[in-house]
């Protein structure tokens, strides 16, 4: 039996203050709590919060004691470290093949099994499937990653070429493949060693790209899909060469893995289980307000400059009682004199005009044109702001990026480099400018794209999960630090560009939501309030209809707690299409033919919101305004209709219907001719014949199409 005394008192109106004490029977405390501070706060919006917030866990896996044997011909991607060695070497052992390829100053076929390559030479990659030909590979092992000087060990002049080395050698290796076996089925295993913060490992921030392109990888191409695997970086090359060729041999049951001494562990995502309770902020809260993450003497950088996210948050600073902002960003702005001059539709009249508002609300604004990723220009301007003794900086937010949407076959290096630039490389920089300064906070705009993988975002992804490992490694070494993987801000910066629109639609397809900006940044809030965290997500999804738009191949292993504890049963679940099924009732002919191209014509007007009659059969795709997304929101409506598996490529390998209907029907095994006619009828012939079927069936009305479908007279 216990009781409880309770001291509470109001002050400001609709905030309550005070302490508890839980009390045992005879009077002795036992447990005392004091400065308690409750606000009223609008409880749909508080449960909101909550519900948007996840974060990784990783969770032991089984490796199967008695693994079975690595038959079969590998090419094995080899490290300096001797990992690839090790791995060829047990392959061989089990009675299979190893084909080793290494770094190399020139193309070199150096020995039967042992090649030579230039990582960032296209030409090598197909030089090299001509030696070994794809058809007779079982797996592919991309270790190429492990042991690569990280920037951690200290500046770089190249760092934006540093940072895309790994990625740019798997993206050869993804094209090289497509190029050579457009059809190609060959898992890919990407390697890396300190990637992922786990069980208190050294973190390797310039590895963690390759694990924010494999993502996308997951996502474009999961016909070449095999895995993510973090080895031990304090483990020894022989046990990690082991764990790999027991992890290999048990299959895709986990695809995103780490190895810490002999412990497997699976990346789970999970709800974010919060250390603090915080009130709801509103952007009305006093500076001195104890649950402001800002202080009245204190000025707080934020990176993105003018951006729209930027200014939002910068607004948001403000009514939380941030008194000096400094605003960095490629954007130039006049001297103020001339801003009375300035037209307030410009860009540079807008950006004058955001000043004025953020000065209006009560803040004093610097701001300067500085590319935060070069470190030259990041140091004069911020020795500089100190040398003219302004206050001291005590809270940074990097919200800077740049967006080019690509699919992995048409990305280059170059793009690579163009968006890691102002998103990790600034990251570096600003870490290494106030890694001897004092700040209270160090927030990381990341995407969720590097966590979930998001089609056409793999350079985008990439550099968001070294946002990610770089937050990790500044934790472990006592700094603050948040990375939050947001999902799409509604209508504001990359949402509003064409682009940007076409994603949150195909996003929203999925059961991701758009965050309103006042959505977004309580969630900012809540998130800055929870001490020793490093890194979260903020989204908003249905997770049932997130499984009901899952790929064919199933919900993938990262996200099966979601699925089990949150998808239930499917809500408003999309009608099975049974087109499969249709196509194989009817006969052989032109009526199957046309049935096909009018359910190919159907889901690629669903995806580009057209009608269906305007598209004709022989209009490239490419015309109607097919995109990345776009692209594989088709390919994902095929999977799911004609139970396949394909390639992210297939609206460009197969630019019109009446060239994509032969090839899907090749692929379920369907024919389109009568079985007599193509053994009675030399193949000249059957042209000259299936044109006249096709004749026959195009002046068929649709009203008596659709006759013959019902009454199953399709000998018709």
């Amino acid at each position: 039996p216990a009781w409880a005394r309770v001291q509470l008192a109001q002050t400001n109106g609709n905030a309550i203050s005070g302490s508890a004490t839980l009390l045992a029977e005879d009077g002795t405390p036992l447990l005392v709590l004091e400065g308690i501070h409750f606000k009223a706060i609008e409880a749909s919006d508080e449960e909101g919060v909550a519900d948007w917030l996840y974060q990784v866990i990783w969770e032991p896996a089984e490796t199967p004691a008695d693994p079975a044997p690595l038959s079969g011909r590998w090419l094995v991607f080899a490290d300096e470290q001797g990992v690839g060695d090790a791995l060829a070497a047990g392959i061989v052992q089990d009675g299979g093949q190893a084909v080793v390829v290494r770094r190399g100053d020139a193309f070199e076929h150096a020995s039967a099994d042992q090649w030579h390559i230039r990582p960032d030479h296209a030409e090598d990659y197909r030089a090299l499937f001509q030696g070994v030909p794809l058809d007779g590979i079982r797996g592919i092992v991309h270790l190429w990653s492990v042991g690569q000087d990280d920037p951690q060990a200290g500046p770089a002049a190249d760092l934006d070429g540093i940072l895309t080395r790994h990625t740019a050698s798997v993206l050869q290796l993804v094209q090289a493949i497509k190029q050579t076996a457009a059809e190609a089925t060959i898992p890919i295993w990407l390697i890396t060693a300190g990637a992922q913060a786990v069980a208190g490992s050294q973190v390797m921030p310039q590895q963690a790209t390759v694990w924010g392109l494999g993502c996308v990888l997951a996502e474009e191409h999961h016909e070449l899909w095999g895995g993510l695997i973090d080895c031990d970086p304090a483990g020894n090359p022989a046990d990690s060469a082991r764990h790999l060729r027991r992890h290999l041999s048990a299959g895709q049951s986990e695809d995103r893995v780490a190895f810490r001494g002999e412990q497997r562990l699976a990346a789970r995502l999970t709800r974010y289980l919060p250390t603090r309770v915080l009130a709801h902020s509103q952007e009305n809260v006093v500076a001195d307000s104890p649950k402001s993450p800002f202080r009245p003497d204190g000025a707080y950088l934020v990176t993105g400059g003018f951006g729209d996210i930027a200014l939002a948050v910068a607004r948001w600073a403000v009514g939380q009682g941030a008194r000096r902002l400094i605003l960095l960003g490629r954007s130039e702005l006049p001297p103020r004199s001339r801003w009375r001059t300035l037209d307030p539709a410009t860009p540079a009249g807008r950006r004058a005009l955001a000043v004025q508002e953020l000065e209006a609300l009560g803040a004093a604004v610097h701001w300067g044109a500085v590319d935060v990723g070069d470190a030259g220009a990041l140091v004069a301007f911020l020795d500089n702001y100190a040398a003219e003794g302004w206050p001291a900086i005590r809270g940074v937010i990097h919200s800077a990026a740049v967006i080019e949407d690509r699919l992995l076959v048409e990305l280059d290096a170059e793009s690579l480099r163009r968006v890691a630039h102002p998103k990790a490389a600034a990251a570096w920089r600003l870490h290494q400018y106030f890694l001897d300064k004092p700040l209270d906070f160090f927030v990381l705009f990341s995407s969720s794209g590097s966590l979930m993988g998001a089609a056409g975002q793999a350079n985008y992804a990439a550099a968001n999960a070294y946002l990610d490992a770089l937050a990790h490694a500044r934790r472990a070494a006592g700094q603050p630090a948040l990375s939050i993987n947001w999902g799409f801000w509604e209508n504001l910066g990359f949402a509003t560009t064409p682009g940007g629109r076409r994603a949150v639609a195909y996003m929203a397809a999925f059961g991701m939501a758009p965050f309103k900006a006042p959505e977004a940044l309580d969630s900012l809030a809540y998130l800055l309030a929870q001490p020793d965290l490093a890194q979260a997500a903020a989204m908003k999804v249905d997770w049932r209809r997130w499984r009901n738009h899952s790929r064919l191949v199933g919900v993938p292993p990262f996200l099966r707690r979601m699925d089990e504890a949150e998808a239930g049963e499917p809500a408003q679940a999309e009608p099975a299409l049974d087109i499969r099924a249709q196509l194989f009732e009817l006969e052989p002919g032109p009526l199957r033919l046309r049935t096909l191209q009018e359910f190919v014509r159907g889901q690629l007007a669903g995806v580009l919101r057209i009608e269906a009659a305007s598209i004709d059969l022989e209009t490239p795709l490419g015309s109607l305004g097919i995109d990345s997304f776009t692209a594989i929101e088709l390919r994902n409506r095929f999977e799911r209709g004609l139970g396949l598996q394909l390639s992210a490529t297939l609206a460009w390998n197969y630019p019109t219907i009446a060239a994509m209907a032969p090839y899907l029907a090749e692929k379920i095994g369907l024919s389109l001719a009568p079985a007599a006619t193509i053994a009675a009828i030399a193949p000249a012939a059957l042209d000259d014949e299936l044109s006249a079927f096709l004749a026959q069936a195009e002046a068929i009305s649709d009203d008596d199409l659709r006759h013959l479908l019902d009454e199953g007279l399709a000998d018709e």
